[in-house]
């Protein structure tokens, strides 16, 4: 029997047990549990058969202290494969593809400068090339000529002519004779002549003009005045024409505005409207001596009038004419 002061020792007793784990300054403690292991790990993970001689409470349920779970994921940590490990072999292979891609890039960029460089360089050397030559070239089948002008009372007109040339200005006509150069004739033969260029006041007939119509032995050129004047059309034909049918060149007009196909006829009546008449002639050095004022008149070849230095010489003379 017991009375109940011995019954109030027992609860309190009872009490003191039960809260002797109880810290009323700190905060509630948080009941432990087991980490659950990696799935990968866990056939690696086996529990020690020994029972550990630092854990007194490994029978006890519950844990209370921690000290199986903290040893317990300590041996899981251990256990584990290091992350640096698993992720070092994939580092590794990484490096082979990044050195692959930085050499194919520098191989194109190598390639891709060589070739334009290289694609840039040749046309420069030819171009090099091309310009020393030309000025030769140009020189030597068209050298500067020096020229004079002449302002005739008579015929009302001025004009540009190459120095060299000579100059004859009479009531009957304005003549500027060439030195002497090789000329081919129409039958192909090298021959040494002149061309004689004239301007004469309007014609009412044109002498020495064949009966039958002469024809255009190459079509007309059209040409432009450098500086024509008020009274002065500002282009004007220049016609071929030939006497005798055949491919020579006897004549060449000044025909205003009418132009000429190759082998249409020329009627008499055209030229007689220049005025003045301009015209060209061709003739023939006698013992190499042109500066006689009468020489036997040829007729040159047609073919390579056009690109005949004399040629050139002649439509300068034309294109400077200026009326007053």
């Amino acid at each position: 029997m017991y009375n109940s002061a011995s019954k109030h020792i027992v609860i309190v007793a009872a009490y003191t047990g039960t809260m002797s784990n109880i810290n009323p300054l700190g905060p509630p403690e948080v009941p432990h549990t087991r980490p659950q292991p990696r799935p990968e790990a866990a056939s690696q993970y086996e529990p020690s058969a020994e029972p550990d001689s630092l854990n007194e409470h490994v029978e006890e349920p519950g844990d209370p202290d921690g000290l199986v779970a903290a040893e317990e994921h300590q041996r899981w940590l251990d256990n584990s494969p290091a992350p640096s490990a698993a992720l070092e072999p994939q580092k590794k292979r990484r490096w082979p593809v990044v050195l692959l891609v930085a050499g194919l890039l520098l191989a194109s960029a190598a390639g891709a400068y060589w070739f334009g460089s290289r694609k840039a360089a040749a046309p420069a050397a030819r171009q090099t090339s091309n310009t020393s030559k030309a000025p030769a070239a140009s020189a030597k089948t068209n050298p500067p000529v020096a020229t004079k002008h002449y302002d005739s009372v008579t015929y009302t007109l001025g004009l540009d002519y190459p120095a060299e040339w000579l100059v004859s200005d009479t009531t009957a006509k304005l003549a500027l004779s060439s030195p002497g150069v090789d000329l081919v004739d129409s039958g192909g033969a090298k021959v040494r002549g002149r061309a004689v260029l004239s301007v004469q006041n309007k014609l009412a007939s044109i002498p020495n003009y064949p009966k039958a119509p002469a024809l255009a032995t190459l079509v007309s050129d059209k040409l432009t005045y450098k500086q024509p004047t008020a009274v002065q059309r500002a282009q004007t034909y220049l016609s071929f024409l030939t006497f005798t049918g055949t491919s020579g060149l006897d004549r060449l007009y000044v025909t205003g505005d009418t132009g000429y196909q190759q082998g249409q006829q020329i009627p008499e009546t055209d030229i007689a409207r220049g005025n003045p008449l301009v015209g060209i002639s061709f003739e023939l050095c006698g013992s190499n001596d042109c500066t006689a004022s009468s020489q036997p008149a040829i007729s040159v070849q047609a073919a390579s009038w056009k690109a005949s230095p004399l040629s050139k010489q002649l439509v300068e003379i034309i294109q400077s004419i200026t009326l007053n």
